[in-house]
């Protein structure tokens, strides 16, 4: 039986090793990504990202998921959070457009222990938002939403939705 050393799972292990060492050693971008951030395990709706301070000059956040199907005249809720990527303060306002058209102001200061939890940063603890968008002048037939998010500077970003961004209307 060969010795562990001379066998091929430790050539793996020492590259992959290798590897993780050489990427953890580059300099990291100060720019937002535009992929998401990592979603803590345990969430229920919208999930925060691990904290790093410095996420950009503009807010960060999630939109929470929609009911695929909603009837024509009832509410639809969206809720999320969001805050501002430099400092984590709650953010000036959030606005959500219904096909590019419609847009409906959320109320916010809405109790998030979930992003308190996952981010470790008790001053988020008031970052959810709720809109409620009534339906009755929406046409049956598919729609689509979008998040916009704005810090106290006037720097505004789109939040992310943890499902699809679109709901069918069904006729009553």
């Amino acid at each position: 039986m060969r010795g562990f050393k001379s066998g091929g799972v430790y050539r793996l292990l020492c590259l992959i090793s290798t590897t993780i060492v050489l990427a953890c050693g580059q300099s990291q971008e100060t720019t937002p990504s535009t992929s998401a951030p990592p979603q803590p395990t345990g969430a229920t709706e919208s999930p925060a990202p691990k904290w790093t301070p410095g996420y950009g000059d503009a807010p960060i956040g999630y939109a929470g998921a929609v009911p695929a199907l909603v009837a024509q005249g009832a509410d639809l809720r969206l809720s999320g959070w969001a805050v501002d990527g430099v400092d984590g303060a709650p953010v000036k306002s959030v606005t959500v457009s219904i096909d590019g058209k419609t847009s409906v102001p959320a109320s916010l200061g809405f109790p998030r222990a979930d992003v308190v939890d996952a981010l470790g940063r008790p001053e988020m603890r008031r970052s959810g938002w709720i809109a409620v968008i009534n339906t009755a002048q929406l046409s049956p037939g598919r729609h689509t939403f979008e998040v916009t998010a704005e810090n106290s500077r006037g720097k505004k970003s789109k939040l992310p939705p943890v499902a699809e961004a679109s709901f069918s209307i069904e006729k009553q």
